[in-house]
């Protein structure tokens, strides 16, 4: 609970310096200090911290929104003016927010998982990780955000000191499941075209099918075991429940 309300805290704490931000910009926007808007994009690089886009994208929604909503209603064009150079501002800052994103996504997405992995409890951080693998997930973690993912972590982990180890048995996972899935993805599609007369996952169990291929494949010692057990058409339930020594790393 705790926890909770300190990231509320923190949160709110943010969207009120990003909304300081955004007043800033159309404040120096409308003193003609601004004249390009490659000046408002690097004030946002600067200002905006990594993997709190979401916190600044409220921060410009609320701010757009209500400065929108007055200029529909105001009566006095001398208000009205200022109003609209004011909305012009705010759009510009918005359009420069769509190429920070761009080209900030992939540190973005990273910087949140990190976030979201450290601060979470030991017994929660593999399943806050798994959600992040998620192929329905906005922005689901690709390689090479997987492999700078387990970069991160392991140099949070190792800043950290031993209360750390978890994170470091992620960061180890994640590095051994890459090279792992790498591995079986150069004959995933050759291995179901082995056997000449069966298609797929036939075959004589334990010999023929992919799952027997992938074992050989694979260099970590428990998806070997699991690939075997598949492929002798054994249950994966019961194979978890027998394994006794898997760690978080696996």
């Amino acid at each position: 609970m705790f926890s909770l309300l300190t990231k509320v805290s923190e949160s709110l704490l943010l969207q009120d310096r990003y909304l300081a931000l955004i007043d800033e910009i159309v404040e120096t926007t409308l003193k003609g200090k601004i004249s390009s808007v490659e000046q408002v994009y690097q004030m946002l690089l600067k200002g905006i911290a990594s993997g709190t886009g979401e916190i600044f994208e409220l921060a410009l929604s609320d701010r757009l929104t209500t400065l929108q909503t007055q200029v529909d209603s105001e009566k006095d064009e001398l208000k009205k003016s200022k109003g609209t150079r004011r909305l012009r501002a705010i759009k510009t800052i918005q359009s420069q927010w769509k190429r920070w994103q761009e080209q900030n996504k992939a540190t973005e997405v990273i910087a949140l998982v990190v976030r979201e992995i450290t601060i979470a409890s030991n017994e929660r951080r593999l399943a806050v990780f798994l959600r992040f693998l998620d192929p329905n997930q906005k922005y689901p973690l690709n390689l090479s955000q997987l492999q700078k993912l387990a970069k991160s972590l392991q140099q949070f982990g190792a800043a950290n000191g031993a209360a750390n180890s978890d994170l470091m048995a992620i960061s180890t996972g994640i590095t051994r499941g890459v090279a792992a899935w790498q591995r079986i993805q150069e004959n995933l599609l050759s291995s179901m075209y082995e056997q000449k007369n069966s298609l797929g996952f036939g075959g004589v169990p334990g010999e023929r099918d992919p799952w027997a291929s992938w074992a050989k494949s694979v260099k970590s010692e428990i998806p070997q075991t699991f690939f075997r057990t598949l492929a002798l058409e054994q249950s994966a339930i019961e194979f978890s429940q027998k394994e006794q020594n898997i760690t978080l790393s696996d």
